[in-house]
């Protein structure tokens, strides 16, 4: 690779000529020996299995994704320039060029993954939300969790030492639209939740006091019934009920518990354990209840 130039595309950059390169009506495959997907498979090879291949059927363009969430187009090519473009966690894109050491399949697959490699990795490790929540969820979560990854998602999974607890928390980017139907919000952001899994009645309570729940919901004051749900609203006076079983010869019994948006509880209805926790919402509740146990 002889030379290699990067754009960042909010402020509409150009070519040379004035056009966006994103415009840029680049070489016909039927010009060329060799196809998109022969050079998206000499560029996978470099960066590893890590990346999945996605080509079009009649142009010199395609795409490689990441499980860790990377989003690189590849524009195509004219002469022996290469570009590509990096679809970043915020809604920008970062744009970027290289000259390859010859037009074949090989060097043009390895000059668009050294692009990705160099500037365009850069460039979203700098914005990924992803990137950056696991990081945070790793800081307080034991040595012996572990982070996957998988298409664009983050799961961070550990066991509790001396129990039957599991614990997995998971961020990805999501579109906001899918979560609420405010035309205003911001187009993209890290959704994240973490599940607690067969927890003890004290490790759930650990986990609830950790947490805020305080809201004006008026259903917080609604009763609740059996031991078990009793003691789950104790720890967290905010929980509002929700479902509600008439177990013949035992009354009435709470086997879920809410607070909208920050924490689901789900009791098992005929035993004490386990409790199944989901924390939803902000970080900082997310964090603190990572910390507890």
């Amino acid at each position: 690779m002889n030379r290699t130039s990067e754009r960042d595309n909010t402020n509409a950059p150009t070519s040379q000529k004035g056009t966006p390169v994103s415009q840029i009506v680049l070489t016909d495959r039927r010009e060329l020996s060799f196809t998109a997907s022969s050079v998206l498979g000499a560029a996978r090879s470099i960066l590893g299995r890590d990346w999945m291949a996605h080509t079009t059927n009649f142009s010199m363009s395609g795409s490689l994704r990441s499980h860790r969430g990377h989003n690189i187009h590849f524009a195509g090519i004219r002469g022996r320039e290469v570009y590509a473009v990096a679809i970043l966690d915020d809604g920008t894109r970062r744009e970027a060029s290289a000259t390859a050491d010859a037009v074949t399949a090989t060097d043009i697959g390895r000059t668009l993954a050294e692009l990705i490699t160099g500037d365009l990795e850069n460039a979203h490790a700098k914005v990924s939300r992803t990137r950056l929540t696991a990081a945070r969820v790793a800081c307080v979560a034991p040595d012996h969790a572990l982070t996957r990854w998988h298409h664009g998602e983050a799961r961070t999974t550990w066991e509790i030492p001396g129990s039957f607890a599991e614990v997995e928390h998971r961020t990805k980017v999501v579109h906001d639209s899918y979560l609420d139907d405010d035309p205003d919000g911001i187009p993209e952001f890290a959704a994240s939740h973490i599940e607690f899994r067969h927890l003890t009645v004290v490790q759930a309570q650990t986990v609830l006091r950790a947490i805020r729940t305080d809201n004006r919901d008026p259903r917080r004051k609604q009763p609740v019934y059996g031991k078990l749900a009793e003691q789950m609203r104790a720890a967290a006076p905010g929980l509002r009920p929700g479902d509600t079983y008439d177990r013949h010869g035992y009354g009435l019994t709470t086997v879920s518990l809410y607070v909208d948006k920050v924490v689901d509880v789900h009791l098992h209805l005929l035993r004490e354990e386990p409790v199944h926790l989901t924390v939803w919402g902000s970080m900082d509740n997310q964090l603190r209840a990572i910390a507890a146990l």
